[in-house]
């Protein structure tokens, strides 16, 4: 687990980084908004983030497992917070099983 000291402006020296890559975070984030809005704050112009994350519009049994377990919302809207501030914003959706409880997307944007 990333410290929250260590993605302190002041810690990172002044440096920014031009990455930003979210695994299965956005829909386990207790505030997901605030958090989303930290680390994007972070990356440096022209940086690009890529969210790869799983939603579901209704919860099959397996989607509940999924929240039950993984203690996750997956019918957040999780690409929506970097759609709303990213350029060139994409989104696709990737190979999914049924176990997922979802449909697993990756979505993309630059920081302009």
């Amino acid at each position: 687990m990333l410290a929250e000291a260590a993605l302190d402006p002041a810690t990172l020296g002044g440096a920014r980084p031009d990455r930003l890559h979210i695994f299965l975070g956005m829909t386990v984030f207790p505030d997901p908004a605030a958090t989303f809005t930290h680390l994007w704050s972070l990356l440096a112009p022209g940086g690009r983030c890529v969210i790869v994350d799983c939603h579901a519009e209704a919860l099959s049994v397996q989607g509940r497992l999924v929240n039950l377990l993984a203690g996750a919302d997956i019918q957040r809207r999780s690409w929506e917070p970097l759609e709303a501030v990213g350029a060139r914003f994409e989104r696709r959706d990737l190979p999914t099983w049924p176990l997922h409880g979802g449909q697993l997307f990756l979505a993309t944007a630059v920081k302009g």
